[in-house]
């Protein structure tokens, strides 16, 4: 089974727009499609869509997609309310999180996710696992804590 992706993360800062990269880097190698809101309906004053579209246009794809990834470098309040959508609508999360060092993810954060990726290669694999399996997604018990 294909899922359909939503990317949450932010892409304000070239850190932020280089992790963006990869995450859809391995989703296309994956082959999985994806809505990014950077691609899709990113709001820039005087443009095509304005503010209540984008929102909008972004709660959608969020209810209609199978999995939110939602990159939390950089802390993001956006991407944690795309988080919130996701969570209180019963679809699955995948956190992934690159530049933690050795602080242990947000307690709220770790609970709503299924699984916590702490780097591409864990989040390689997660992306395979996701992509393979039919309507119960596997859930990892993620304390927050560095293993």
């Amino acid at each position: 089974m294909t899922q359909k992706w939503y990317i949450a993360g932010p892409w304000f800062t070239p850190r932020q727009d280089e992790i963006l990269q990869m995450v859809k880097a391995a989703l296309d190698h994956e082959r999985s499609p994806y809505y990014s809101p950077k691609d899709e309906a990113l709001f820039v004053e005087g443009k095509t869509f304005d503010a209540k579209e984008v929102f909008q246009s972004n709660i959608d794809a969020i209810l209609n997609c199978g999995v939110v990834i939602v990159i939390t470098d950089g802390k993001d309040i956006g991407t944690i309310f795309e988080a919130g959508v996701a969570y209180a609508s019963n679809i699955p999360i995948l956190y992934f999180w690159c530049d933690h060092g050795d602080s242990p993810l947000n307690l709220m954060l770790a609970q709503s996710g299924h699984t916590v990726a702490l780097g591409m290669d864990q989040l390689t694999r997660d992306l395979a696992i996701y992509r393979d399996c039919d309507e119960s997604l596997p859930r990892t018990d993620y304390s927050g804590k560095q293993e």
